[in-house]
């Protein structure tokens, strides 16, 4: 902006903050995180959580397929996993063919799941870190440094919706967990929001899959890491339409000292929760030193490898599944 133009906004009493020259990358990236932590502006002064939606479509990847059947499914409509876009068949060690993610099959994922309150929708995403890259950053001091974060790979996003008349079976939500692994998918860590998650929480580490509770409506910084990931050029999704009208129509709400993300009248925000959850954990396992590391690269990497398709054993209480 010129100083003339600069002055007529003065004139019609619109701040107007001249960022230095030095600081400007980082109000390119990512503006409403630098009016906070350089310019000193702690009021949000554009509604939308994500200013830059373009960077939503951006990370896109309208060349990939939903891999499900359905674009919203009630888990008791016949809508299924579409296995040939998630998993493929290798030789195991004795020639019986073993279930393999086709993307950074030794990797392991993280899921998160919002679970739905009476009359809405739930949410379920799961992804992983695949690979990294290095970011420039400025601590509090306003000071440069750099730091490992993950490029976000997004391997699954569903929207579940109550059959009419009854209420969404959590079982079958738990379902798509089971026959995930039943193609070779590791998982780090499920977490849920805190609407009836203890029971889910409970049963799936009685499973052995280490599950927790990740709360959206306590804490800003889900979000705020998915956003950063978006405006980094670091999220890798595929184009699903439900998350990206999701995205668009988030708010950031000052109800509380940092804020939380709602969504605007009319609209959802039940698998931009999970996305955002998602996000969220695949940069805390980065940032974790005593992160573990990824299994070694052999087909018998995971105990009870699922021989030549799923077993009922492992699917458990998902009888909506189509053998």
């Amino acid at each position: 902006m010129d100083k003339t133009t600069a002055d007529e906004y003065r004139g019609k009493d619109i701040e107007v903050l001249e960022a230095p020259l030095d600081f400007y990358p980082p109000f390119k990236t990512d503006i409403e995180g630098s009016l906070r932590d350089i310019g000193g502006k702690t009021k949000l002064l554009i509604e939308r959580f994500i200013t830059q939606t373009e960077k939503i479509y951006e990370a896109a990847d309208a060349q990939r397929r939903h891999p499900f059947s359905l674009q919203e499914t009630t888990l008791k409509d016949g809508g299924k996993f579409i296995r040939d876009l998630l998993a493929h068949q290798i030789p195991g060690s004795d020639g019986s063919p073993l279930w393999r993610p086709i993307v950074s099959p030794y990797t392991r994922r993280f899921c998160h799941i919002d679970l739905a309150k009476t009359g809405n929708a739930a949410g379920f995403c799961v992804g992983h870190p695949k690979g990294e890259i290095q970011v420039t950053r400025r601590d509090e001091k306003l000071e440069l440094y750099t730091e490992a974060m993950p490029i976000v790979y997004v391997d699954v996003m569903l929207r579940i919706v109550a059959p009419e008349g009854e209420e969404i079976n959590f079982g079958n939500i738990r379902a798509l967990v089971y026959e995930l692994q039943s193609m070779g998918f590791l998982f780090q860590k499920v977490t849920l929001d805190s609407y009836q998650s203890s029971d889910t929480i409970q049963i799936l580490n009685n499973r052995g899959i280490k599950a927790e509770e990740l709360s959206l409506e306590t804490s800003l910084d889900p979000y705020n890491e998915l956003k950063t990931a978006l405006y980094e050029d670091r999220l890798q999704m595929y184009w699903y339409d439900i998350v990206l009208e999701e995205l668009k129509y988030l708010k950031r709400e000052e109800t509380t000292s940092q804020g939380k993300v709602v969504k605007l009248a009319g609209k959802s925000k039940d698998v931009a929760d999970c996305l955002a959850g998602v996000a969220y954990n695949c940069v805390e396992w980065m940032r974790n030193p005593r992160r573990q590391p990824p299994p070694p690269p052999g087909p018998g990497y995971m105990e009870g490898d699922v021989v030549g398709g799923k077993s009922s054993e492992d699917l458990g209480e998902d009888e909506w599944i189509d053998e």
